[in-house]
């Protein structure tokens, strides 16, 4: 039976320990046959004693170790079931043990898939939290990027509303305490020497004066001489003077155009006369006024923001509905291009007045225009009449050399 033993032991690939056995009656199968009883001393041999399996932790008896139920298949490991003892399975290729109750608290294959599942789907879920949350952050900033612009153009407004209120209360106040131009006084012995330098014979190209990027020569001088028509550079001329007095004074606002603007201004558009305002804003100032050239007729127009107000002024006593129109569109024009905003025109209106000083022959229209311009400036009733041309020349030819309005 030993040798039995260690043969099954050494085919298991493991010696058992000890070769000698006790059976002992309480742990003998009972399906097992019984030795035969020993009646004789000398035939007495101590028996083998229950062996330790080291590699199995557990007691076990070479009846349990030899019963085919109990082995099963040595390629599967040993399997101890007939002595009642805990059973337990050991894997002969690493020796590791395991309970049934261990094994019964091994996580199944569905329980994995549903633990996998419960993953992804928590990492779905931070992803897109993540994902709302740049969102959030992203609108936020838009958000108080427009608000700050929305700001600054409300300020910028405001600010200009108030500064229009502010020099429309001036306004108010000085038109109660300005009195009348003089234009038609009598010249003084320094303005009689002036004029006549102009007079006295000279190279006609000769340049006597220059300001407002103009040149203004003798021969330019020579057209406000007598019933001569004025041409540009005088008109031009004379409105920058009325411009920068109206600097000077700080009464109105004043921007002036030359005469060739309104004439592009038909022909090619706003977009022919978009640059014109590149450094300056029309929006800021009180009163705008335009030389208009028809051919061969001065006029003047003006824009009023203080009246809110299309002017036109004809000493013949005509009317042009164009013109009128056409700077009512270059004004909308001008917003949307330079305030990136659309002007309200509600409360404007088109004043084209008859009852002006008007000319009674055909040659005084460009000083008419002229001396529009410079009563408009500062707001004041015309004074005016054809009978005063001929001095109001002589004073223009004065201040335009002097480059100083009297």
């Amino acid at each position: 039976m030993c040798a039995c033993l260690t043969h099954v032991s050494r085919s298991h690939g493991r010696a058992l320990v000890g070769s000698r056995y006790d059976y002992a009656t309480s742990c003998t199968p009972t399906h097992l046959p019984q030795p035969s009883p020993i009646t004789s001393s000398t035939q007495t041999r101590s028996l083998p004693r229950p062996l330790l399996a080291k590699d199995m932790k557990l007691q076990v008896s070479p009846c349990d170790l030899l019963s085919p139920v109990a082995w099963g298949s040595l390629g599967q490991g040993l399997r101890v079931s007939q002595t009642g003892h805990p059973r337990l399975v050991m894997q002969r290729s690493t020796g590791v043990q395991t309970s049934p109750e261990k094994a019964a608290n091994r996580p199944s294959l569905t329980r994995v898939m549903e633990a996998e599942k419960s993953r992804q789907w928590l990492e779905d879920l931070k992803m897109d939290h993540k994902h709302r949350m740049q969102y959030i952050s992203a609108n936020l900033e838009l958000a108080s990027q427009q608000y700050q612009q929305d700001a600054k153009k409300r300020m910028q407004t405001e600010d200009v509303i108030a500064e229009r209120l502010k020099r429309e209360l001036t306004l108010m106040t000085l038109q109660d305490t300005s009195v009348e131009e003089e234009i038609c006084k009598e010249l003084t012995a320094a303005q009689q020497k002036t004029l006549a330098m102009v007079l006295r014979r000279g190279p006609l190209d000769e340049c006597l004066v220059e300001g407002f990027g103009l040149r203004i020569s003798r021969a330019d001088l020579h057209t406000l001489i007598g019933l001569t028509w004025l041409n540009d550079e005088i008109v031009n001329f004379y409105y920058n003077l009325v411009a920068a007095r109206s600097t000077s004074d700080g009464r109105i606002k004043v921007h002036v155009f030359n005469s060739f603007f309104y004439s592009k201004l038909i022909q090619a558009g706003y977009a022919g006369v978009r640059r014109w305002t590149k450094k300056v804003d029309i929006f800021a100032h009180d009163l705008v006024l335009l030389p208009i050239h028809l051919g061969a007729h001065w006029c003047c127009a003006a824009i009023n923001f203080g009246k809110k107000q299309i002017q036109y002024y004809d000493s013949l006593r005509g009317s042009n509905a164009q013109c009128l129109d056409t700077l009512k569109q270059y004004i909308v024009s001008e917003s949307k291009d330079k305030k990136q905003q659309d002007y309200d025109l509600s409360g404007w209106t088109d004043y084209s007045p008859k009852n002006i000083p008007h000319q009674t022959n055909s040659s005084d229209c460009g000083v008419f225009s002229c001396v529009y311009a410079r009563y408009l400036s500062r707001d004041i009733r015309f004074d005016f009449s054809q009978a005063d041309m001929p001095a109001i020349r002589q004073h223009m030819i004065c201040e335009i050399v002097e480059m100083k309005l009297f």
